[in-house]
């Protein structure tokens, strides 16, 4: 596959040394990139990566600092990207892909190396990627990283690659193949076809970064297994480190991290809302209900839960999250409303190790849950109506009125009727109240 760049009709390179555009002017570097710049150039000549060049377009480069310390040469192909037609390819959303992994036990994930590299640029539109450095001139036999439709060339290939097997047996996400199966044996025969695919175009793997034959595996920022979808801890780490914000665009960057994960956290919206409020122009005030609101969201960022994949063959039931804070909705199967609310009441008073998997067995095996949760009544007969009474007080109704604005620290009002006269007694209580209580309340 060779990559093209279709520029807008009319445009012409601007020469280096006669255009003003000052963004197509290399930035200064240090003597000590210098070195840098030029161990990487060289590297590149002897893979055949670049070439020298006369082309009448020029970008300027850059080197950007790894994770691991080293550099990484990149080019600033901004000048060139606003005049190239772009390509209207689909990219697959992360979640979309996770839909299909339902069932899945065994996976496998093959990382390509240097992706873009493995493809060759089109003869007629090599002089495009040329960039300048002290030394001279040089322009790319392969695609590079930066240009604006580079993504959606890449994915295409992948896509046409693996057409046969795409959402049955293998996901692709740009480098990142994942190879998905019920079990181990059916599983080595889709990983075979995986790699014969990958052989027959000459497109090489990173071994360093790849994982074959895993009940559990890292993709795309999540750990997959056959329970379902989890976050990466190493990518919530810094939220957990987050600075208490001190503007509105420290919150911004905040709800942007945590807003990436928000489908891990039940009532995100109603927990942020206080956050939120903050954007508003003008707004920006710390107070109580910020300080909690950005406390609560990193501790549920901490204790996040393993998202089950949804069985498209099951009913889905639909839940809102909705408040006059915040709006939202999730579809549900197979949920487990006494696990995860005991799990709650627990985590926020206290936390051991292995604590998830203990309460779900004591949920379990709780025999008053099996008593009481279980339908092990007969059908229920006609309704009936009441007999009517024929003495005062020999009858009565009762009822609770809650959530009510506190007052004097009363919020529930005890509503007791005699069915035979018809009056009321209105009693005020305070949670937590217990029936020898209220009995003690209606006798006094």
């Amino acid at each position: 596959m060779a990559r093209k760049i279709t520029t807008a009709e009319g445009y012409r390179a601007p020469h280096p040394s006669k255009t003003g555009d000052q963004s197509s002017q290399r930035p200064p570097i240090t003597g000590m990139l210098i070195n840098e710049m030029e161990k990487l150039v060289e590297e590149m000549l002897k893979s055949g990566i670049i070439r020298p060049s006369n082309s009448p377009y020029s970008s300027p480069y850059l080197l950007v600092r790894k994770k691991d310390g080293s550099w990484h040469f990149c080019v600033d192909y901004r000048v060139l990207n606003t005049v190239t037609i772009p390509d209207k390819f689909p990219i697959p959303g992360i979640e979309e892909l996770f839909d299909e992994l339902n069932g899945a036990t065994w996976f496998s994930k093959i990382d390509l190396k240097a992706g873009y590299h493995q493809i060759r640029m089109s003869s007629k539109n090599i002089e495009k990627t040329a960039f300048r450095t002290h030394e001279g001139p040089y322009e790319f036999m392969v695609m590079p990283f930066g240009l604006t439709n580079a993504p959606s060339t890449f994915q295409s290939l992948m896509n046409s690659i693996f057409k046969s097997y795409l959402r049955k047996f293998v996901l692709v996400f740009f480098d990142d193949i994942l190879i998905y199966s019920k079990d181990l044996e059916s599983h080595l025969q889709h990983l075979g076809l995986a790699l014969q695919v990958l052989r027959k175009n000459e497109l090489y793997a990173n071994q360093k970064k790849c994982s074959f034959a895993k009940t559990k595996v890292d993709y795309l920022g999540h750990i997959i297994s056959g329970k379902g979808v989890e976050v990466d801890p190493e990518k919530i780490r810094a939220i957990k480190e987050w600075p208490t914000p001190k503007n509105v665009r420290e919150v911004r960057g905040f709800l942007g991290l945590t807003g990436y994960y928000r489908k891990f956290v039940q009532h995100y919206g109603s927990i942020a809302a206080p956050l939120t409020q903050l954007l508003k122009l003008g707004g920006f005030k710390w107070n109580k209900d910020a300080e909690e609101a950005f406390l609560k969201l990193q501790n549920a960022m901490m204790t996040l839960p393993v998202l089950a994949l949804p069985d498209f063959n099951a009913i889905f039931e639909v839940e809102t999250d909705a408040s006059g804070y915040g709006v939202g909705a999730m579809l549900m199967q197979s949920k487990r409303p006494g696990f995860l609310r005991t799990y709650k009441r627990l985590v926020g008073e206290l936390y051991w190790e292995g604590m998830k998997q203990d309460v779900k067995r004591y949920c379990e095996q709780c025999l008053i849950c099996q008593k009481n949760k279980s339908l092990a009544l007969s059908p229920a007969g006609l309704l009936l109506p009441l007999e009517v009474p024929n003495s005062v007080w020999s009858d009565i109704s009762m009822d609770f009125i809650e959530g009510l604005p506190k007052s004097n620290g009363f919020e529930t009002i005890f509503v007791v009727v005699d069915r035979f006269s018809k009056y009321g007694h209105f009693l005020m209580m305070k949670h937590p109240y217990t029936a020898k209580w209220l009995i003690y309340s209606l006798k006094k």
